[in-house]
């Protein structure tokens, strides 16, 4: 999208985030992340809470 001059909002990569980590893909939920930081879209609590939710399900929240 960004090669487009589009960026996703932040309900967009969210949502993103939280299928990823329905499907105990966490690497890919916490790279949504890094490409949140690098192109100026701030997390919010609810990327917080879902990149932890996403943690549990893969039984690594303790890290």
């Amino acid at each position: 999208m960004s090669a487009e001059g589009l960026t996703p909002s932040l309900v967009a990569l969210n949502s993103l985030i939280n299928a990823f980590g329905e499907d105990r893909r966490d690497a890919e939920a916490f790279a949504v992340l890094q490409y949140m930081t690098e192109n100026g879209v701030e997390p919010d609590v609810v990327t917080y809470t879902t990149l932890m939710k996403a943690l549990i399900r893969v039984d690594k929240f303790h890290k």
